[in-house]
């Protein structure tokens, strides 16, 4: 026969169309588990009229716009095309030459190879050799001192390749400010190249006229530099 406690541990047994004999029977001798197999009986009749309430469109629709919005991220998403890793490396080349690096360090590489290039084919001392010969032609050999005539070679030397680069290149660099600065930075460059070269070339001179040599290097290095850039960046306005 079964005790209160089956019962509190089969109450959903009785909800059945054939409840178990044994709980019936216990039911008619205990009014106790009765009135709790009432209730439970009451309680379970009360959740089958329970009607289910539907959300109203105010609750609805911001749910179903943030649905749309994921899945129109989603298509924009698919659509995009992949970069392949060739073209990715073209895209961050472009990147690295627009910013400037790539035509600072190009047009200082090619300037100063000129610049070297020109020494070897016709030596510092040749070219101070010519230059005063030329002068001794013209009558003007002695109106201008020595050293004056080693600064005027060494500026040529520096000067005209960068003159030419910065008109070639200059053109790529956008606005006037960002031209002048990348012609420092090619200076820059160009001096820690052909210095050190030129220290060498200049071993055979005294301290003072090796200096004068160096000293026109380093002026007609800036001097071709910002001209270079400054008048391609003219050149680009008029056109």
């Amino acid at each position: 026969m079964a005790s209160c406690q089956d019962i509190e541990l089969r109450l959903v047994e009785l909800l059945r169309e054939d409840p178990p004999k044994d709980l019936l029977i216990h039911l008619k001798d205990c009014p106790e588990c009765g009135e709790k197999q009432q209730q439970w009986a009451r309680l379970w009749n009360l959740m089958d009229r329970w009607e289910e309430e539907k959300p109203s469109n105010e609750t609805i629709e911001p749910i179903l716009s943030l649905v749309r919005g994921d899945l129109k991220r989603e298509a924009a998403q698919r659509q995009r095309p992949v970069s392949t890793p060739s073209e990715a490396k073209v895209k961050a080349g472009s990147v690295w030459w627009a910013s400037g690096i790539g035509v600072v360090l190009f047009s200082a590489i090619i300037a100063s190879l000129l610049s070297i290039g020109s020494s070897i084919a016709l030596g510092y001392g040749k070219a101070i050799q010519l230059s005063m010969r030329s002068l001794q032609a013209l009558g003007l050999a002695g109106s201008l001192p020595e050293g004056a005539i080693f600064f005027v070679v060494g500026c040529l030397y520096s000067l005209l390749p960068l003159l030419l680069v910065g008109l070639i290149f200059g053109r790529i660099a956008d606005g006037h400010r960002h031209r002048l600065r990348l012609s420092f930075w090619v200076v820059a460059i160009f001096l820690l190249v052909t210095l050190p070269y030129t220290v060498v070339e200049c071993r055979n001179f005294s301290v003072g006229l090796a200096l004068s040599l160096l000293a026109g290097v380093t002026a007609g290095a800036v001097i071709g530099s910002l001209g270079g850039f400054y008048l391609s960046g003219r050149k680009a306005a008029l056109a």
